[in-house]
């Protein structure tokens, strides 16, 4: 069998490849004419070669200007933006988060880059700064960008619209994610408050972050996501038992709000839906001043991520959610857009799992005992 015979255009071809290997990125190649005498073929074999080179990527021809190396792209890798929130966080959940999604990513081998921005201590976002991450997303490097923690940066969210980077992270409304992965608020409401009711709680309070910067319906769905859910248990809702006011990683944060939940009224609740596991501490700090007996007392719930130590000093139930798995979920979703491939799903929930403490108090047995009993 014969071998097809290789063309002129394709001869030429071959040796203009060995000579722009050796050749940086933007050197202007001869002119065409110059080449084509060089090589000892027409102008327009010549042209048939470039044409070859320049479908390959190898070269740039511009009209007017002539031929040159073509510039290779930019090294591309995910991005991730570590903000202000996750610097002064108590529990350590978005290191650990962060620390699990690095290992994922390298499973993968994807490269991966820490965008570390910086802020005054008072704003959550409006002036957090990250040139590097402006920079790089201008310049291409970026293929996606997940949000580790804490809100993107404005600058950082212009760059990411005009260079149309996709995003990965927790559903925010004035910076929406590609893909926004998060829990579902209202069904771990309604879990944790139905784990409340079942152990004998009456009087129920509920201590979260309501995001001031966040539009006032999106808190307001928040709120009434907890009203409703309480309504199905039956149990009443005191407006003074419904704190959100303070950001948890602020220093006592979690100690102001459940002060001020306990002097609120001469009732006290029997009963905390904490929303955020980074309260606890400071939370913890006022149960003991306020001596407060935990759980005959106040039955507590927290929205926890596994593998935080809550509280080694009294039982508390949680519902946990698993941070590997959100490491993994991330991961998986950052390779695929990554790739430019496109998503299914543009909102994960994700999974988690409620942990008792397995500590029956004599009020949950007063209420197991007044259950009705199932008849045939």
């Amino acid at each position: 069998m014969q071998l097809p015979r290789i063309s002129r255009a394709q001869q030429v071809a071959e040796r203009l490849r060995v000579e722009i290997a050796a050749l940086p990125p933007a050197a202007r190649l001869p002119a065409e004419s110059a080449l084509a005498k060089r090589f000892g073929v027409s102008v327009n074999t010549l042209r048939e070669a470039l044409s070859v080179l320049a479908q390959e990527g190898r070269i740039d021809r511009r009209h007017g200007a002539g031929t040159f190396v073509a510039t290779p792209p930019p090294a591309r890798h995910v991005g991730l933006w570590y903000g202000w929130d996750a610097l002064y966080s108590q529990s350590g959940a978005s290191q650990r988060l962060f620390s699990h999604l690095q290992a994922e990513l390298g499973a993968l081998n994807l490269p991966a880059k820490l965008y570390l921005a910086t802020g005054a201590h008072r704003d959550f976002a409006g002036d957090l700064v990250c040139e590097d991450c402006v920079r790089d997303i201008l310049a291409q490097r970026v293929s996606a960008l997940a949000v580790v923690s804490g809100r993107v940066a404005p600058s950082v969210w212009t760059a990411v619209q005009q260079q149309r980077v996709p995003v990965v992270g927790m559903p925010v409304p004035d910076t929406p994610p590609t893909v926004a992965i998060g829990v579902d608020t209202a069904a771990m409401i309604r879990q944790g408050l139905e784990r409340l009711r079942a152990a004998g709680c009456r009087r129920v309070a509920y201590l979260t972050w309501l995001d001031e910067r966040a539009p006032a319906a999106s808190n307001a769905a928040v709120l009434a996501e907890f009203r409703a859910a309480a309504a199905a248990a039956n149990l009443p809702v005191d407006p003074e038992w419904l704190r959100g006011n303070l950001h948890p990683t602020l220093p006592g944060a979690g100690y102001e709000l459940l002060r001020e939940i306990w002097s609120a009224r001469a009732e006290k609740p029997d009963g905390l839906l904490v929303g955020d596991d980074t309260y606890l501490p400071d939370i913890v700090s006022a149960i003991h001043e306020l001596r407060i007996a935990v759980p005959e007392q106040l039955q507590m719930v927290v929205v926890a991520n596994r593998g935080v130590t809550l509280c080694p000093f009294f039982p508390i139930d949680r519902l946990e959610v698993d941070l590997t798995a959100h490491a993994r979920i991330m991961a998986a979703t950052l390779a695929q857009l990554a790739r430019g491939e496109p998503v299914r799903e543009t909102r994960v929930t994700l999974p988690w799992e409620l942990i008792e403490s397995g500590v029956v108090t004599s009020r949950a047995r007063q209420a197991m005992a007044s259950a009705p009993v199932a008849t045939e």
